[in-house]
């Protein structure tokens, strides 16, 4: 199995990028030469340097449109200068923390954009940026995750789990949203099995802090039941690999071990993290008890009581208050009425 130290490459020199003769004026701006801040960010959005680096590493030898093995490490080496100038003055964080810059946004797609700058960014990553971080920290940090998910590796006690995996398949790597590491003979990402799932505390945190509700279905989205081609009454069922501290007792409260046996077949794998670092093999029967019960909702009950007593207590109050009103006074028609009879008895 190769990890993510196994496939980087030592890091590419940045400093004749300016210098170099071969290298055109655009291409060199776009590698942030003489440029930094708010100037940098301007000539990016005047020029599509996207495309000036997709230019380069697709030309082939005769120039014809393909993807250029020998021209990667040159578009690395602009890539490698562009992001030590912007991180000069910006840092590679969490939207709205201090140092953040939306230009992070675009450099992020270009790193992630499979069809015409594959693989560019992996040299910085793998040698300047993700290095500055654990594993752990990935778990807090929503962006370092995008970006050195694929990157960093898990704790040496942990790889084991992973076994034949390979760095794709780690939780944290096999996101839509993070950075992929790339076949530097083809340009193409490595990918992992659909039918590979890999859950540990990390990737289950960070799930859970990003989308509040965590279910089977989110941390693995690759691994439904299907059919076996070959054989219509055959199921494929997932290949699970999990590791928890608290294991079945975290994910069971987010209802992932009642789903449990109907996406992993029998060559998964579960594991328990010991509190020294050590990880044990454990059944993976103990993801098929059912959730916990569901509790009664007592504050809801005993507040609709609450209300339900103010309520009658309110209306008692009313009818009780319309009961003791005081009577009418005579009307003034009355009284005229009975100062004309007092009048006509005298006169008789």
């Amino acid at each position: 199995m190769s990890t993510a130290q196994d496939l980087c490459q030592d890091y590419l020199p940045i400093d004749n990028v300016c210098s170099d003769p071969k290298r055109s004026q655009v291409e060199k701006g776009c590698a942030g030469c003489n440029l930094s801040g708010s100037a940098l960010v301007q000539y990016w959005a005047q020029n599509n340097c996207v495309d000036v680096f997709s230019d380069i590493l697709f030309t082939g030898p005769d120039g014809e449109r393909e993807y250029n093995q020998n021209n990667l490490a040159r578009v690395q080496e602009n890539v490698n200068h562009l992001f030590e100038t912007y991180r000069e003055t910006n840092k590679i964080t969490n939207v709205g923390q201090s140092g953040y810059s939306f230009f992070q946004e675009s450099l992020r797609a270009m790193c992630q954009n499979t069809a015409q700058t594959p693989g560019v960014c992996s040299n910085y990553l793998c040698n300047r940026l993700c290095p500055q971080y654990t594993y752990d920290d990935m778990g807090n940090q929503l962006a370092i995750a995008d970006w050195c998910g694929c990157f960093i590796d898990p704790p040496s006690d942990e790889l084991s789990v992973y076994q034949d995996a390979g760095v794709q398949c780690y939780p944290l790597c096999h996101r839509a949203s993070t950075i992929q590491q790339y076949n530097s003979t083809n340009g193409r990402p490595l990918t992992c099995s659909g039918q590979v799932c890999v859950i540990d505390d990390v990737s289950f945190n960070l799930e859970q802090s990003t989308i509040g509700e965590v279910n089977f279905n989110v941390m693995c989205p690759g691994c439904p039941v299907t059919s076996n081609p070959d054989n219509p009454d055959e199921t494929n069922l997932c290949k699970c690999i999990i590791s928890s501290q608290d294991l079945p007792e975290v994910l069971a409260e987010e209802g992932i071990n009642a789903n449990f046996s109907n996406y992993c077949g029998p060559n998964s794998a579960c594991y328990v993290l010991q509190t020294d670092g050590t990880l044990d093999q454990v059944e993976c029967d103990q993801f098929t008890t059912e959730p916990p019960p569901e509790q009664f909702p007592w504050t809801l009950f005993w507040f609709l009581i609450v209300i339900i007593v103010v309520g009658i207590l309110a209306a008692l109050a009313i009818v009780s208050g319309n009961n003791h009103q005081p009577s009418d006074p005579p009307s003034t028609s009355n009284k005229v009425n009975n100062k004309s009879d007092r009048k006509t008895n005298s006169q008789k």
